[in-house]
């Protein structure tokens, strides 16, 4: 039997399941439950609670499988079919969610931006020989969801060879690439050949001061054939105080990034993009930020949850981020990102 773990978010996911006789629906906020062979994850909560509830769930679990991601982007209106679980070997350690940083700069300015792209003052692009370096020391363990992001990835020539990598190494893995979309119509056929036969996801971040161009990508990239999610985002949210007088596990309750293990051009693992990019702000503004713990592939390989829980930088987020609308940054100031 399968069950399911769920938040609110879930409801659409969760008619599909319950209209299979296979599948057994619970709401693990409400129930406790014990001796369970199998469980589909249906959405990983931000709330340091439900990932501890997820963990105790999984820990006796002979068989775990997640929902894709591009199940969610791309087929919400299609009937649940079994070919949207990625089943993971529990035998095997894995990991849900690894952001590679492939460039450090962006040709937008937005304000507060997470990866404080505006601060960079080079591109700081990952090698071609180092990013298949660390994809092949990563890939001894599994990874569900593997995105490829800066920056603007889209301003590297060689993305269509780093897809092909990538899906190499990661057969079974979600693999997307995050872009803002503005330079996806400049690409030619090879970047568009290697995202199809390699199976690369399209995440396009949606703003608005291009909302206007919404149909007219949607309609080039269906013309391509390629899987692609359109998300359109109009806030923001800055999140650091200069002080360190926050309390982490009520600031990861509300925290987009605390699943998000980041591994930036040097080859360390982060917690998140925030713990590593944030300190451009030391350079630029004399900020005093600490250096936050990372880890080798090796030791991430070993032990996938060495990064679990609060790490220096989270004591410097805020229990109440500050959400703003987005635009871009005519002069970049400090407190773009402190609230």
């Amino acid at each position: 039997m399968y069950f399911t773990y769920y938040t609110n978010t879930c409801k659409y996911l969760t008619k599909q399941l319950l209209l299979n006789k296979d599948y057994k629906f619970i709401d693990v906020k409400n129930n406790e439950i014990k001796n369970i062979d199998e469980i589909i994850i249906a959405e990983m909560g931000y709330n340091e609670k439900y990932n501890f509830m997820t963990k105790w769930l999984t820990s006796s679990c002979k068989k775990l499988g997640y929902i894709r991601d591009d199940y969610w982007h791309y087929t919400l209106n299609h009937k649940f079919k079994e070919e949207y679980i990625q089943w993971i070997d529990m035998s095997k350690p894995h990991l849900y969610h690894l952001e590679v940083n492939l460039i450090s700069t962006c040709n937008l300015k937005c304000k507060s931006c997470s990866h404080f792209s505006q601060l960079c003052k080079s591109p700081d692009i990952m090698k071609l020989e180092d990013f298949e370096d660390y994809m092949k020391r990563l890939s001894s363990i599994q990874i569900v969801n593997l995105y490829l992001l800066g920056g603007e990835p889209t301003l590297i020539k060689d993305l269509p060879e780093r897809f092909k990598i990538a899906r190499k190494y990661f057969p079974d893995s979600t693999i997307a690439v995050l872009t803002n979309g503005t330079m996806l119509q400049q690409k030619d056929d090879t970047f568009y050949d290697s995202i199809r036969d390699n199976g690369i996801e399209i995440v396009l971040s949606l703003y608005p001061k291009y909302k206007h161009d919404e149909i007219k990508i949607r309609n080039f990239l269906i013309k391509k054939k390629v899987k692609f999610c359109i998300k359109r985002i109009i806030t923001f949210i800055k999140t650091l105080t200069e002080n360190n007088n926050n309390d982490p596990f009520i600031s990861q309750t509300k925290c987009l990034c605390e699943q998000c293990r980041f591994l930036h051009t040097d080859g360390r693992i982060y917690k998140c993009p925030i713990s590593k990019m944030g300190l451009l702000m030391n350079e630029e503004y004399g900020t005093k930020f600490p250096e936050s713990k990372s880890v080798t592939i090796e030791e991430l390989v070993l032990n996938p949850s060495i990064l679990d829980g609060p790490v220096e930088m989270c004591y410097y987020c805020s229990e109440k981020p500050k959400e703003l609308n987005w635009k871009e940054s005519k002069v970049v100031k400090r407190g773009d990102w402190i609230v």
